[in-house]
């Protein structure tokens, strides 16, 4: 494969070679006690209802010039938890309960970075955007094999250079040079 065959086949495929875009949020819930989860009909509401009050009231002490997330929610004593990166495809587990909450971590901004309540079968949630790790070019393999000095390993290249590389999970760069030609 030429130099220009590989780059028509990177520029006609750019959008498929890129990293998927990661988010890390803060959050906690204000969920139904084990014995409010029992409760039905007006029971029930009344019991989402305070917490939709308190959830109301998290958003309005945020509206306080120089209002911090964490703080806001010591004040209200709400215990805060942060997820690991994550990407829409792949929802941090403490997101998983509920598709609502991986969508909504993705609908932030660093301008918009706190969500409003977010309510679920039990409760409210409500995400701080923490970090965003945006989404770039993925690595080509034989730009992985070009930049590293002839005796480095390159992982994954094709498996079928030669006799001298059968079986090993890691060819050498001009080995990989050589199946990528």
């Amino acid at each position: 494969m030429s130099d220009e065959d590989v780059q028509k086949h990177y520029e006609g495929h750019k959008a498929e070679l890129k990293t998927d875009e990661k988010r890390k949020v803060e959050l906690f819930s204000l969920a139904l006690t084990d014995e409010e989860k029992k409760f039905t009909g007006k029971e029930r509401i009344e019991a989402l209802q305070k917490l939709s009050d308190r959830a109301t009231d998290f958003t309005q002490a945020l509206l306080e010039k120089g209002a911090d997330f964490k703080q806001a929610a010591a004040k209200l004593k709400l215990p805060v938890r942060e997820t690991g990166e994550f990407t829409k495809a792949e929802p941090d587990p403490q997101l998983k309960g509920d598709a609502q909450l991986g969508a909504a971590a993705f609908k932030l901004s660093m301008q918009e970075a706190i969500s409003d309540p977010i309510q679920v079968a039990d409760g409210f949630y409500i995400l701080h955007l923490a970090g965003i790790s945006e989404a770039r070019p993925a690595h080509t393999r034989r730009s992985e094999a070009e930049n590293c000095g002839d005796d480095q390993e390159v992982e994954g290249t094709r498996a079928d250079v030669d006799e001298s590389s059968r079986g090993r999970s890691t060819i050498t760069r001009s080995e990989a040079v050589r199946a990528t030609t």
